[in-house]
């Protein structure tokens, strides 16, 4: 079993532990990303795709219900805090009101990605998962959570303005290095979303190795994921955006009716052919019923 490799100049390794006992390759718990023949796969991302939409249409009863009811409990929380707020006369920032709807929208989204994870992995999936997930992740979601706003509120922190001072008034650097800081800046952003994608269908996926669903765990493998699948999260993350455009299109109907449910599937999809690039779990072989031949009757 190889137990490093090189990824950016470093020894890096995904270290995925193990996962759902029947698909496991125990012996390739500890592929480095670099080596892509430890288990003989290269990721198709539009086999992941295609799949992702499929096992959605498959499950499309708890696809529309779980979204439905997602969208409907953030808008009912918003709608509280709004009335409490003015209700009891508090006068607090804007972007306070809403973060409980920001909260109960991800704690539901974790759910339905529980429910996909099992589904998508070949587990005995049922409703109740949802409530079972958002059961056993909460502390680890919540957390993840609020490392993901912090770091959102970073990366997409408009700064410009100080940027320009410190560079003209206190470096005493060229101006002309603005746009190059600019350009890092926003390619940083797209980095950041990028990795977003992972977030969350690695989430209950920790739950079946060893390091657990520990966020800052979640944060390092989504990174490397997206930094040796450029293409491949490239590909996705447009997919995923283009998806939530159809869906915003007709009065955000599909916001509130498929999205949430459809990307969970997709991006578990996604997950789970990258997981097979590197050994983690085996990829299911295509068996075609041979039927005996005879002519007809």
């Amino acid at each position: 079993m190889v137990e490093s490799g090189r990824l950016l100049g470093k020894c890096v390794c995904l270290n995925f532990d193990e996962y759902p006992v029947s698909n496991v390759q125990a012996n390739l718990y500890n592929i480095p990303m670099s080596d892509n023949s430890a288990s003989g796969h290269s990721a198709n991302i539009v086999k992941a795709i295609r799949n992702g939409f499929v096992a959605a249409f498959d499950h499309l009863g708890f696809v529309f219900i779980s979204t439905f009811a997602t969208f409907l409990l953030a808008v009912g929380v918003f709608a509280l805090s709004l009335f409490a707020v003015y209700k009891l006369g508090l006068r607090i920032p804007a972007y306070l009101i809403y973060i409980p709807s920001i909260a109960v929208a991800w704690l539901m989204a974790v759910g339905v990605f529980y429910y996909a994870n099992k589904a998508v992995f070949a587990i005995d999936a049922a409703a109740s998962d949802l409530l079972e997930g958002i059961k056993k992740l909460f502390i680890p979601a919540i957390l993840l959570l609020l490392l993901d706003g912090f770091i959102t509120v970073v990366v997409f922190s408009d700064k410009l303005a100080d940027a320009q001072y410190f560079w003209r008034n206190v470096a005493g650097l060229p101006g002309a290095l603005l746009p190059v800081i600019n350009m890092l800046a926003l390619f940083f952003k797209i980095l950041w979303l990028m990795m977003l994608l992972y977030h969350l269908p690695l989430l209950p996926a920790q739950l079946n190795m060893k390091s657990g669903p520990n966020p800052l765990v979640i944060l390092k493998k989504s990174y490397l994921l997206m930094a040796d699948n450029p293409g491949f999260t490239v590909v996705l993350f447009v997919v995923i955006i283009a998806f939530a455009v159809i869906c915003a299109l007709p009065m955000r109907v599909g916001f509130a009716t498929v999205f949430l449910g459809a990307a969970a599937f997709i991006l578990t999809h996604a997950l789970r052919e990258l997981f097979i690039k590197y050994g983690v779990v085996e990829e299911e072989k295509e068996v075609v019923e041979e039927l005996p031949w005879r002519l007809p009757d």
